[in-house]
């Protein structure tokens, strides 16, 4: 049956996805496919709602990274229809597909093959907005990162690398008051504070080994105050995927979770520089239907 099908793509990585024209061939053989392409930050969110409740589509499909992918989701997630969501990783990173693993879109579309998986809703409390995400969601080191990123417009590896140094010089430990699953969990300083449904960030480093985009649950890293230079020689251990036995870092599993701060704290989710704190974030379980058909 003839299916219709929007594929966003992330204009600044048009480059990047060499395969995309032999992918829209392939589809357009059979189904009504059209190509959106963006040309500025978070416009995938309105173009992909649109697609659903504007113009029927029955398929969503990213082209991008791992930003893209949370724009796409924001939009499928605030549209009044359902549909089916596929990826073509051509980010810089990619680290949701890490966690999600290679497949073939276009035998997923063909088979209708697809897999139920969760995603994770944010509340933030001081301007009433919502975001979701797929992938990861932090507070603290790597926020400070990316919002340090984000202002100087330009993304790259070497930029990113450049800005993690500067943010760990002028690190300052974040107060926070943490509830999990509505009961209050720790009050002190940190250096970081993750909610994962992937396992993986930051270009490959596994945070969150144990997650799984299928559970129910959102995996919380807790990074108390910890030096920042044993924090940093813990890194080949996480990209390892090992789990870190320090003191300073615990592991936890659950539904909700309760950030407050008097101060106001920069939150990055799938790479994206989002909103503060304080806020509040909960698990949807089997929000999306993904297309999926593993490459063997």
């Amino acid at each position: 049956m003839t299916k219709k099908i929007s594929i966003i793509l992330n204009g600044k990585h048009k480059r990047h996805c060499k395969n995309i024209k032999k992918i829209f061939s392939e589809l357009a053989a059979n189904n009504k496919v059209e190509m959106i392409i963006t040309s500025k930050p978070y416009q995938a969110i309105e173009l992909t709602k649109n697609a659903i409740d504007k113009n029927n589509t029955d398929i969503v499909i990213s082209a991008g990274g791992d930003g893209t992918i949370n724009e796409v989701v924001n939009g499928i997630l605030k549209a009044n229809k359902k549909c089916l969501y596929g990826i073509i990783p051509c980010g810089s990173s990619n680290d949701f597909i890490k966690t999600f693993g290679k497949h073939n879109i276009i035998k997923a579309i063909e088979r209708n093959s697809v897999k139920k998986i969760d995603a994770a809703k944010i509340f933030f409390q001081t301007n009433k907005k919502i975001r979701y995400f797929l992938n990861i969601a932090e507070l603290g080191l790597g926020a400070m990162t990316v919002k340090r990123t984000k202002k100087i417009f330009i993304s790259s590896k070497i930029t990113y690398t450049i800005n993690s140094i500067l943010t760990m010089i002028n690190f300052k430990y974040q107060r926070v008051k943490i509830f999990i699953d509505n009961k209050e969990y720790y009050t002190g300083e940190i250096t970081a504070l993750i909610l994962a449904n992937g396992i993986y960030f930051g270009n490959g480093l596994a945070i969150a080994p144990k997650a799984l985009i299928d559970d129910g649950l959102m995996d919380i890293v807790l990074v108390k105050k910890i030096p920042l230079v044993k924090f940093i020689k813990a890194l080949p251990q996480i990209r390892r995927k090992q789990i870190l036995t320090y003191p300073e870092i615990e592991y936890i599993k659950a539904k909700k979770v309760e950030i407050n701060s008097i101060e106001n704290y920069p939150i990055e989710a799938d790479g994206e520089d989002i909103g503060y704190s304080p806020l509040k974030a909960k698990i949807l379980p089997q929000a999306l239907n993904m297309l999926y058909y593993p490459e063997l």
